[in-house]
């Protein structure tokens, strides 16, 4: 049995609450929000309100005591970041942060977190419908990969990750993916292979035509090789790639994927390696207005100051 501090009680904070106290773990929560300080504590040992970037307030919970410090804050990097600093600066023995892209996961590694989650993957991979079976492994036994290619979890890194549980991470078999994929193929074969491809080439060309000549965005790639996947990878001026993503969800609704793409290689033959870049992938369920509207936004995002 270990003693938790767990800062955040979003949807993933808690998540691991509630699984941390059925491996009956001695967790204490935090969280600014009253209403879910009460929510949570039927599933820890105790719960307290309270700013986790307030240095006073995290000196009263006695830091050095506990096992183990989660940070597992949501929608507020800044707080995650300060949070994490603080923890070390006072002593923690272990933190492990929360993060939603690889960009974040370094700034905490250099800023006192000792392993960096991302729950966007992982609480797929914990609550996802994966099959039975497990492994326990005894603290301090490492199990040595047959086969290893770096990681989702650490981009950049050319080997696999040794820590737990994170060293196993690649042993979960795929198996909703491979019904997706199943459902998919399926879904091919009703519509047409060639259909389906010129639609998203045509919406590829008309995106990138519109915002090639755009001042201040830099866009990558070889567009009259006939033979590519319909998407656009692009930067904006010298904004991280993960600004701009978020600009683009939060002011224009549209999702996109920045950052390392899963393809460390790449970005450092394109000098991209720090801020990665914001990648448009196109279906052919999307509009001629859609593309229309990305192009615009593109655009917009490109001339603030």
């Amino acid at each position: 049995m270990k003693t938790i501090l767990l800062i955040g009680l979003g949807r993933f904070g808690k998540h691991v609450a509630m699984k941390l106290g059925e491996m009956n773990h001695e967790v204490m929560a935090i969280d600014k929000s009253e209403e879910k300080i009460e929510a949570i504590l039927p599933y820890v040992v105790n719960a307290q309100i309270g700013d986790s970037t307030n240095e006073n307030f995290l000196r009263t919970l006695g830091i050095g005591n506990f096992d183990l410090c989660i940070v597992a804050i949501a929608n507020d990097f800044q707080a995650s970041l300060e949070t994490t600093s603080l923890l070390k600066e006072l002593g923690a023995k272990r933190v492990v942060s929360r993060a939603e892209r690889d960009v974040q996961a370094k700034f905490l590694l250099r800023n006192g977190a000792d392993d960096v989650v991302y729950p966007e993957k992982q609480l797929a991979d914990w609550t996802g419908p994966q099959g039975t079976g497990g492994m326990y492994v005894r603290e301090g036994l490492h199990v040595r990969p047959l086969l290893s290619g770096g990681s989702g979890v650490q981009t950049f890194s050319k080997i696999h990750p040794i820590e737990m549980p994170t060293a196993l991470e690649a042993g979960t078999l795929n198996a909703h993916g491979l019904a997706g994929l199943k459902a998919a193929l399926g879904y091919i074969r009703e519509k047409g292979m060639n259909t389906i491809y010129e639609k998203e080439h045509m919406l590829m060309h008309q995106f990138y035509n519109g915002v090639q000549k755009i001042p201040g965005v830099t866009v990558y790639g070889d567009f009259t090789c006939e033979l590519r996947c319909p998407i656009v990878s692009l930067n904006v001026r010298d904004y991280d790639s993960s600004e701009v993503s978020d600009a683009l969800y939060a002011q224009f609704g549209m999702s996109t994927r920045s950052g390392g793409h899963c393809a460390p290689l790449m970005h450092e033959a394109l000098g991209t390696k720090e801020r990665g870049a914001v990648r448009f992938s196109f279906s052919h369920m999307n509009t001629k207005e859609e593309i229309i509207q990305a192009i615009e936004a593109i655009r917009e995002i490109a001339s603030e100051e």
